[in-house]
């Protein structure tokens, strides 16, 4: 008897103090996230794998998706962007030689002090994926 009550009191210790991890990483996604979007509305979260945490809500107008981790750092913004916004050098790529295709989004993606651009579109029955670096160069995935 007294071995399962130390074993029982082991595993609730340990979920205890799992919990408190778990809910101060919480906090510090939650801190980190208003303030630095503190103006948000609509937000809805969604648990990602190692501990990421993905923010989408709207800012100003415009659909943004912020990715926090468990320590509170924002790893990765992106943000809903017209194709206007596309270096000149990729619109002119994409006008010569997906004249064709239909664009569905344009997402401007920040992480640390950079940024690239993400196009998602669909040429020929294939869907593709640019992206674009702000001096223009293209990579293209399926």
């Amino acid at each position: 008897m007294k071995k399962i009550i130390f074993i029982l009191s082991l595993i609730s210790t340990y979920y205890l103090a799992t919990t408190n991890v778990d809910a101060k990483d919480s906090e510090s996604k939650e801190k980190a996230f208003h303030h630095a979007f503190h103006n948000a509305k609509n937000v809805h979260s969604i648990e990602k794998a190692n501990g990421i945490t993905e923010y989408d809500f709207m800012k100003n107008g415009q659909y943004v998706a912020a990715f926090i981790d468990n320590s509170g750092k924002i790893i990765e913004t992106d943000y809903e962007t017209a194709f206007s916004e596309l270096p000149q050098r990729a619109k002119t790529l994409i006008h010569n030689s997906y004249a064709n295709s239909v664009i569905y989004d344009v997402t401007k993606v920040v992480y640390e002090s950079n940024y690239f651009y993400k196009v998602r579109m669909e040429a020929g029955g294939l869907s593709y994926y640019m992206a674009i670096t702000p001096e223009g160069e293209v990579t293209i995935g399926f």
